[in-house]
């Protein structure tokens, strides 16, 4: 999945989920992580094999835009839904911890010898990552 700018490594969900969800909103797939579209009927053959190779591409694009300790506790998930509402149980973050942690990593980010647009970016990307 070479539009990924990295992968999820359990620090990055906020960029991570950004990037992820637009990507999978141009395939026009969203259905299947937020649960809109539904586990299929086997009886229903081809709406049960359409719902199969949907959510098995999904399932895919998570697994291969995350560093595998991440995976771990997901192997028993067998939907993207399940995968999706996991990773947002556990690495959304909005608590006051988390809020310091980014302020700190921030207060305490230098320029160095970057350029003034990697200093910036990156500055914003730990300012994005508190919402």
């Amino acid at each position: 999945m070479d539009v990924m700018p990295g992968k999820f490594d359990g620090t990055n969900y906020s960029m991570w989920k950004f990037h992820f969800d637009f990507f999978v909103e141009g395939k026009g797939l969203e259905g299947y992580l937020n649960g809109t579209v539904t586990k299929q009927d086997e009886t229903e053959v081809k709406a049960f094999q359409q719902w199969k190779l949907d959510n098995g591409k999904l399932v895919f694009w998570i697994l291969i835009s995350i560093v595998p300790h991440v995976s771990v506790p997901m192997r028993r998930m067998r939907t993207a839904n399940e995968m999706n509402t996991y990773m947002k149980k556990v690495y959304h973050q909005s608590n006051m911890s988390r809020h310091y942690q980014i302020e700190s990593e921030i207060f305490a980010y230098s320029q160095g010898d970057k350029k003034i647009q990697e200093y910036y970016a990156a500055n914003l990307t730990c300012g994005l990552n508190m919402t």
